[in-house]
């Protein structure tokens, strides 16, 4: 069961000693009230993570600094917390409708599995299809303009077609089945392929592109074979790798996501728990782009940098994880399997309600757009779509919200245009629509 911290609020009381009955030299004697003014964080619906101080302020409120939020909460001496002072919210912007074009309905494109899209410079929608391995591009009117890769490991070719990145004219594809990246020069005609380097022997993954040679890369570790079953903090290290040098170099090692370890025969087997979200990674802006678990940031790293330039502050508060909507799954998941394998489905589940953290991350997604960067924050129900957060990176501010909806995934865009996966009803059909961002006054 997890442990959580609450706080208590007591008078301080003073004996006075009267005139002539106190011994020469001796003290007046002071106490700690047994009952408490107020107390916060155990039935109030307060959650406090890990209190590391606290202040007085002169109106005899309470400051309590919350180092496992990131956040400072001022208290009444009543114990109830006072709102921060009103500040203008960003604007809230729309995505057009009708859209600028949809493909996928009519049958003229057969979508089998959209994992990624970008947005090239002259407009053209780049849209990464998994199921064949290949990146079909798109004219800004929806026609289909080139078909490239395949399955296969040949130049151009893709085993699992991961991300598609659009860098102005250029094409960047990532495989990670291969751990390769595929890069389409205009004019040239055969591809660029090139290998993701190894750390120490261990493999890494492409996390995302700020330039033709600036990346951001994320090694690979496994657990120890005499590894305890149980939750996981899964930690990764974070490089930059100059794909022209071919030089690298650490951000450091960081908490990335939970991972669960089951005994099974023959060994352990550990698996990522998505439900309970991770650290993301994006590029923008020429910037490489990280939010971390356990704050609700927005780190500004430029390549090669030793340290980020800025840490943008997300209006987006950690939130307790949802054991009704983790419960919910566990029904869900554990009815799909059969046998041993459900066995193992709720084992899991049990453990994880068992260990779960005190608070879920404050991001959810992150999905260039043009010089921005949409940020998605977490939703503890795992049903909700919360509006999305546009952040300029270079500025560090939150330019506005946009609601994109909840049929809908958003899958990249420009400044212009936002670029979403829906599915029919009847058929369960995958189409990509196309919908221009209609800007409120900033």
């Amino acid at each position: 069961m997890t442990a959580r911290a609450s706080c208590r609020i007591v008078a301080i009381g003073c004996v006075l000693a009267l005139a002539g009955s106190a011994r020469a030299g001796q003290l007046p004697r002071w106490s700690v009230a047994d009952r408490p003014l107020a107390e916060v964080g155990r039935n109030d619906g307060v959650v406090l993570g890990d209190v590391q101080g606290a202040a007085v302020t002169a109106d005899g409120g309470v400051l309590l600094v919350d180092q496992q939020s990131a956040q400072i909460l001022r208290l009444s001496p009543a114990g109830r917390g006072v709102e921060p002072p009103p500040r203008q919210l960003p604007p809230q912007w729309t995505l057009a409708d009708p859209p600028v074009f949809e493909v996928g309905k009519d049958g003229n494109v057969l979508f089998e599995y959209v994992g990624d899209a970008a947005v090239m410079a002259d407009g053209s929608v780049l849209v990464a299809d998994r199921g064949p391995r290949q990146v079909l591009r798109l004219s800004p009117d929806g026609e289909v303009v080139d078909v490239l890769g395949g399955l296969g490991r040949g130049p151009g070719e893709f085993r699992w077609l991961q991300h598609v990145f659009a860098l102005a004219d250029t094409i960047v594809a990532y495989d990670s089945g291969l751990r390769r990246v595929t890069v389409w020069h205009p004019g040239a005609e055969d591809p660029e392929v090139q290998s993701l380097p190894q750390m120490d022997g261990v493999p890494t993954t492409l996390k995302a592109v700020a330039s033709s040679k600036d990346w951001l890369l994320e090694s690979n570790s496994y657990p120890s074979p005499d590894a305890e079953p149980g939750l996981m903090e899964r930690e990764r290290e974070l490089l930059f790798f100059d794909a022209v040098t071919q030089e690298t170099a650490s951000l450091g090692v960081r908490h990335v996501g939970y991972d669960y370890l089951l005994q099974i025969e023959g060994g352990n087997l550990a698996n990522s728990l998505w439900f309970l979200g991770g650290a993301q990674t994006a590029a923008a802006g020429g910037k490489l782009l990280f939010a971390p678990m356990d704050e609700a940031v927005l780190e500004v790293w430029p390549p090669g940098g030793r340290s980020p330039e800025r840490r943008v502050a997300l209006p987006v508060a950690r939130a307790p994880y949802g054991r009704e909507a983790i419960r919910a799954l566990r029904a869900k998941e554990s009815s799909a399997a059969s046998g041993e394998d459900a066995v193992l489905v709720r084992k899991q589940f049990d453990g994880v309600l068992d260990e779960l953290p005190a608070l879920a991350p404050s991001i959810l997604r992150m999905v260039r757009m043009g010089r921005d960067v949409w940020v998605q924050p977490f939703s503890p129900d795992l049903d909700g779509q919360p509006d999305w957060l546009v952040v300029d990176p270079g500025t560090g501010t939150v330019r506005a919200t946009v609601t994109v909806g909840q049929d809908w995934t958003l899958l990249g865009g420009s400044d212009e245009v936002a670029v979403l996966l829906g599915q029919t009803e009847e058929l369960e059909e995958q189409f990509v629509q196309a919908r221009g961002i209609v800007r409120a006054r900033e």
